[in-house]
């Protein structure tokens, strides 16, 4: 792939346009884009075609009803660019109803719709009583404002494995959105070094404190080859650490 169609797609990608994708035939992908769901901030991750839509900073007003980080709205398949799959509907005190939904991913608009009829429950309770076309939860919208980070070596419904190595540590975050954003302003996914900047979750690697999401430039074999990288122009703060 050459330079200039990398930088077109990181470009793309940086104004919420398309998620970062590199075709790979040899190996599985994952990545991940930050999307706005009625005022909730969303996690959109396409496992090698399996999708799941999380909550990631949920508003205020569903919160009460049970939703909270990592809660999951909607999972599914994608083939070509249309959805399909099972979304839930919340309420306080009751198990998420479940209901079948489907929609384009619009790559060219950056906007996902989901349409399904959807659960209507009993006035007061949890007992689902019928569905309907009508309402907001037979029509969900997404709108991508921030794409992500890509794993090229993504295992379709399983967690990316961490890859042992010395990294550069930019910066890190209690969340992924501000880290993805860090990334973005510091040039998008690869810059840097051979290795590469990305946006890692250091629950994965034994050898980071866990909880975070971190910008970082690596894996590289050595201290000294991590070292060599000149990131302290741009992030002063920059560390080096073994990840495992």
């Amino acid at each position: 792939m050459s330079k200039i169609i990398l930088r077109r797609i990181v470009f793309l990608s940086i104004l919420g346009l398309m998620p970062i994708q590199f075709a790979d035939s040899a190996s599985a992908y994952y990545s991940e884009s930050i999307a706005n769901h009625n005022g909730s901030e969303m996690l959109v991750i396409n496992n090698d075609g399996n999708v799941t839509i999380q909550y990631e900073r949920p508003r205020k007003s569903i919160r009460k009803h049970g939703v909270r980080q990592g809660t999951v709205l909607f999972s599914g398949t994608i083939s070509g660019n249309t959805l399909t799959g099972f979304a839930r509907v919340f309420r306080r005190g009751c198990a998420p109803a479940q209901y079948n939904v489907s929609g384009p991913w619009n790559t060219n608009t950056g906007q996902i719709i989901l349409r399904g009829a959807s659960p209507k429950r009993v006035r007061g309770g949890c007992r689902v009583t019928g569905y309907t076309n009508s309402g907001s939860n037979a029509y969900l919208a997404f709108n991508i404002i921030q794409a992500g980070t890509v794993d090229h070596g993504g295992v379709a419904g399983a967690a990316r494995p961490a890859t042992c190595g010395w990294y550069v540590i930019l910066t890190c975050h209690k969340n992924r959105a501000g880290a993805i954003a860090k990334l973005n302003n510091l040039g998008g996914e690869g810059v840097g070094g051979q290795a590469g900047a990305k946006v890692i979750n250091t629950n994965n690697f034994s050898g980071f404190r866990n909880g975070f999401y971190c910008v970082a430039d690596g894996p590289y074999n050595s201290r000294g080859a991590a070292s060599s990288i000149a990131w302290k122009e741009a992030e002063p703060s920059a560390y080096v650490k073994k990840g495992c």
